[in-house]
Order: structure tokens, then C-alpha cells, then sequence
């Protein structure tokens, strides 16, 4: 019997991944797709949130952002979700940031309605709890993407196209001792414990956060809102970063009239006159770092500077924010020979389609697929954003309106090849 051979497989299905599914579905592409056959492959039981249903900060984006793909009420993915307790949060949080937790329920929602669709169908099957150990593109030119179940079962599927998103992983400056923690597990609440025993205590106490983005400033925000450390005489909190923290505006006036000083050639995303539309903080984030750079917090200090281990010698506590790379799983040729990507700044290199660059050269590892954390696109004169943001842009928006798009077409022109060929 002749092994079937999806048309896509998506490995990794959290925010970015799902994204290209919801495209799918609201430009009535989707069936199509599932025609031709569609394999989910997830770490977890459920999909689509990923690590954001543990995050109880709130998002980078208004609630309309995550709602704006839902133009067509008579699309059956927005039925569904209109009914769920998520939709409602995020639907009465339109104009306002809501919490990471919340997207992620809405998000989880969107994963379940695509879970019993795929799963519907003969030629579609959904691997949640299986891990991907390799992938591999044989002679045919056919990915062969192999998996272990919890329960240690092995299983080898077969796909055309591969989009593969399977999480990033943040950037270790230092060696990991008790006193180093990264932001990505302190907002999730992983070290609360650890952290409440300053909180208990009455000797100095100095905690410090590196780095300036939006990470680093929830850190922050947690510390106050969750320990009430800020303006404790006995702690001490110090923000590290190599440059000035940027700021959010939506407008070049409303910068100017806040009083902001910006550069307009480098701050300025010129497709949409925002002041810092990529690395500026925002909403809650925003804020405090008006407050702290106001010092309204006597003990709280940012230093923008250059930092060593060094810094750190006296303190009890240090959580790491300064980005992610790309996680990744050995990537094969039909030679049995590990392919290895370009990287730039620790992160993946793709071109406009989100195929990655392959080491040493200027070609793209064809059919393959990833954007996620670790990798994504970068601001230039097609996809906006200032010029002194150099990281890469993401997020539930990016993924569902800019990437998604890219991908299927590329996708599309890959089975139009296929099918001259097969002429």
C-alpha cells in the first residue's frame, strides 16, 4: 500500500503556526487544501496558543487586531468562535490591550475548530503530543518528517510542503546559576516562588533585567504588580540596555506633542508615520517606562550602556529579556547530510516568501517554511517598520495577514510547477 503523501505539513502549531490555517479559511482556500491533505504536528495536547496561555501580561496589540482576519460573518470559523467565552473577552477589549492569556484562549479555540476539521476529513490527521525528532527531504524532493509520541511510539509522515514553526528559544548570556532567570519562564509564573523569598525578606536586595524590549519592561511591570517591588527601600532594580528605550506612537504628532524625541529618518515606519512601530513598548509596557524614565520609582535606575557579566556581581537576581533564536531540529538532505541555514543576529535568514537561506549560498531551502520566534521577516521598504529596528517583525497580525499570504503563494506556484512537470 503506497504511504500517503501530505500536500502540507505544519510542524509546530502555536500562534504561527495555525496562522496560514485561519488565512486559509476566511479567503475560502482551505478546502482546497484539504483535499490535497493537511497534517498538524504539536508538543501539545491542545494547538494554537502555544506558550501564550500561560502569559498574564497584556498584549503589544489592541483586541481589534486579533479579531481585524474576521471580514466575512458567514465564514464557519467565525461562527464557531462567536459563541466562545474567548471571543467575548477579546470582543469587549476592542480598543484596549488585552492579556496574552486571553489571545491565547482565542487562539486555543481556533486550534480545536481546525483540529476536528483536519481530522474529518480521510487524508488529513492531527499528531498533537508527538515531538519532531528530524526532518528530512529525500530524493523525490518529499519531506520525510519523523516523530515520537509521549508514549514513545515512532512514526515517520511523509509531506510536499513543510511549514515549521516550533518555538524559539531565548538568548543565554550567562551561566545558568539560581540567580539567573529568563523572562519567557518569569512571566509565566515558573519562578514566583523563588522570587516571594525577597519579598520576605529585609536584607539588600539588588534585581536586575536585561534588556529593553517588551519582555524585559512585563518583567518589570510583574515585579510591581505581583511582588509590589518597586520603591521598596531594601531592593534595588536596575535595567540594562545597550541603547535608549523606544517608545510607541501611532502618529508623528502624537510623538511630538507627548514631547518624545525621535529621529525621523531611522524611528519612523514611512508606510505608516508610526514613531517606532517594530521596537517601541506599548500600552502597559509604555507606561511604566514613562514612569521609570520619570523616575517616579527612587529604586529603580535604567542604565543604557554596554554590560558585562560584571554588572552583575552583586545581584540577587537576574532575568534575562534580550530576544530569542531560532529552535530548530536537525534538517537532512537525500545524503543523509545536515543542511545549515543562515543566520543573522541568532536568527534565521528568510527571503519574501519565509524560505530560509541555506548556509554559504544565495539559495533558499525551497518548500520549507518558517517566520516564528528565531526568525520572520525583516523591516524593509515592502514590509514597513523604522530602520533602527534590526530583530524581526512577528506576531498574531504579521502571521495571519502578511505571512500566511506569502506562503500560499508560494505554495501555489510550487504546485502550478509540479503540475507542467507532471504534463
Amino acid at each position: 500500500m503506497e504511504r500517503q503523501v501530505y500536500n502540507l505539513a505544519i510542524c509546530g502549531c502555536g500562534p504561527a503556526g495555525i496562522s496560514p490555517l485561519v488565512y486559509l479559511e476566511e479567503n475560502k482556500l482551505l478546502e482546497k487544501y484539504l483535499d490535497e491533505g493537511i497534517c498538524l504536528i504539536d508538543e501539545k495536547e491542545n494547538i494554537g496558543a502555544g506558550k501564550l496561555i500561560n502569559y498574564n501580561i497584556t498584549a503589544n496589540s489592541l483586541g481589534k487586531v486579533f479579531l481585524e482576519i474576521f471580514q466575512k460573518e458567514n465564514s464557519s470559523l467565525y461562527k464557531h468562535l462567536m459563541s466562545k467565552e474567548s471571543y467575548k473577552n477579546i470582543s469587549s477589549k476592542l480598543e484596549s490591550a488585552p492579556y496574552l492569556k486571553e489571545v491565547g484562549n482565542l487562539l486555543q479555540d481556533i486550534g480545536s475548530y481546525f483540529i476536528d476539521k483536519i481530522r474529518d476529513r480521510n487524508n488529513g490527521e492531527v499528531y498533537n503530543n508527538h515531538k519532531i525528532l528530524e526532518v528530512k527531504r529525500n530524493k523525490k524532493n518529499i519531506f520525510e518528517i519523523k516523530l515520537q509520541s509521549f508514549d514513545n511510539k515512532f512514526k515517520t509522515i511523509l509531506a510536499r510542503h513543510v511549514i515549521f514553526n516550533i518555538g524559539g528559544k531565548q538568548n543565554e548570556l550567562f551561566e545558568k546559576e539560581k540567580t539567573v532567570i529568563y523572562s519567557d519562564d518569569f512571566i509565566s509564573g515558573l519562578h514566583d516562588d523563588f522570587v516571594n523569598e525577597f519579598s520576605n525578606s529585609e536584607n539588600k536586595t539588588v534585581i536586575s533585567i536585561v534588556g529593553s524590549s517588551h519582555s524585559a519592561f512585563s518583567s518589570l511591570y510583574r515585579l510591581k504588580n505581583n511582588f509590589n517591588f518597586l520603591n521598596r527601600n531594601n531592593i534595588k532594580i536596575q535595567v540594562f540596555n545597550r541603547s535608549n528605550i523606544k517608545l510607541f506612537y501611532n502618529s508623528v504628532e502624537e510623538a511630538i506633542n507627548d514631547n518624545y524625541q525621535f529621529n525621523m529618518d531611522q524611528d519612523v515606519c514611512y508606510l505608516s508615520n508610526r514613531v517606532n512601530r517594530y521596537s517601541g513598548l506599548r500600552y502597559d509596557s509604555f507606561i511604566l517606562a514613562k514612569e521609570c524614565m520619570s523616575h517616579k520609582y527612587k529604586n529603580v535606575e535604567i542604565k543604557n550602556k554596554e554590560f558585562t557579566e560584571s554588572d552583575f556581581l552583586d545581584s540577587s537576581l537576574v532575568i534575562c529579556a534580550t530576544g530569542y533564536t531560532n529552535k530548530s531540529v536537525e534538517i537532512l538532505d537525500s545524503n543523509h547530510e545536515e543542511i545549515i541555514f543562515q543566520l543573522e543576529q541568532g536568527q534565521l535568514l528568510t527571503d519574501h516568501y519565509c524560505r530560509p537561506y541555506i548556509h554559504n549560498s544565495n539559495n533558499v531551502f525551497e518548500k520549507f517554511y518558517t517566520y516564528g520566534l528565531g526568525s520572520g521577516i525583516k523591516t524593509n521598504p515592502k514590509n514597513g517598520g523604522e530602520l533602527n529596528y534590526t530583530g524581526r517583525i512577528d506576531g498574531v497580525w504579521v502571521y495571519q495577514h502578511e505571512v500566511s499570504k506569502r506562503i500560499v503563494e508560494d505554495i501555489s506556484y510550487s504546485i502550478q510547477a509540479e503540475n507542467k512537470v507532471n504534463i
